[in-house]
């Protein structure tokens, strides 16, 4: 399971891991595709998701349940902060930015998410990959 929650993070390993369902992989990578084209809309969501893959609501919540541990709106907004994460790290934007740029509309709400999961908020975030990195 956690194979899957992480096969998007940044530092995951890029190859396919032995025991592990490329089929599976493929189903989860299609919703991190679908995410990534709309990752700035705030109103992106599972009907959405479930219209795209051609599944209903109540499979594709098995199913990434089953896969990453996580129910689709968990997993999408998981993906969402990895994203995050990946623009912060680059230093180019200010959180503010970055909160609209994943599709949050609510810097509160956004810092939130956040914390819970990653441990830190994102300034804190963004101090750490300074001393870690510098």
């Amino acid at each position: 399971m956690r194979f899957y929650r992480n096969l998007f993070a940044p530092d995951a390993e890029k190859t396919t891991s032995q025991g592990h369902n490329a089929i599976d992989e493929k189903f989860l990578h299609s919703i991190y595709e679908m995410l990534m084209a709309n990752i700035d809309k705030p109103d992106f969501n599972i009907n959405e998701l479930c219209d795209v893959l051609n599944m209903s609501r109540s499979l594709v919540y098995k199913k990434v349940k089953m896969l990453t541990g996580l129910s689709p709106v968990e997993y999408i907004r998981s993906l969402r902060m990895q994203e995050a994460a990946k623009l912060l790290r680059t230093r180019k934007y200010k959180v503010f930015e970055v909160v609209y740029m994943v599709g949050f509309s609510d810097l509160k709400y956004f810092r939130q998410c956040f914390t819970k999961e990653f441990g830190y908020s994102p300034s804190d975030f963004i101090k750490n990959t300074e001393t870690t990195e510098g």
